[in-house]
């Protein structure tokens, strides 16, 4: 729980910051990359649990949302 926490204010400093920050998640979930990101880098025997992509970018346009009504079925 800690970890997440800390994660969390990290990256909520990015936002405050206007530093932009995306998960590369298919490095740590799949295991042949997660595999050789260990042998390259420096942490021992640990696998890589998360990685991010961080620094300044250009404002995007949001991604298009459904309705709450597209969403369920009533």
């Amino acid at each position: 729980i800690m970890t997440g926490r800390t994660v969390e204010r990290f990256l909520l400093k990015c936002t405050e910051l206007n530093i932009a920050y995306s998960y590369l998640n298919q490095a740590c979930e799949q295991e042949s990359l997660a595999n050789e990101m260990q042998k390259m880098m420096p942490i021992g025997h640990e696998y890589p649990m998360l990685m991010l992509r961080i620094g300044y970018a250009s404002a995007m346009a949001y991604s298009p949302r459904k309705s709450v009504m597209e969403v369920l079925d009533m």
